[in-house]
């Protein structure tokens, strides 16, 4: 398991807020942050490498889009 820092960002892109999560891999990070984005969207890093960024789960499914 490993722990990641998840950094919330506002709609301008900036750091809105800081969480750590645990995670089994970095595709579980990035699950895990992408559950909690919200409109400006999360970076997650571990340690001082950028695992990725993501966008918040649209509440409504928009047809012919994956997840």
């Amino acid at each position: 398991m490993g722990k990641y820092t998840v950094y919330r960002l506002d709609g301008a892109g900036k750091i809105r807020a800081v969480e750590w999560l645990d995670a089994l891999d970095d595709r579980y990070a990035l699950e895990g942050a992408r559950a909690i984005a919200e409109t400006g969207g999360c970076e997650v890093w571990q340690l001082d490498r950028k695992i990725g960024r993501v966008t918040a789960i649209p509440d409504t499914p928009i047809p012919g889009t994956r997840y």
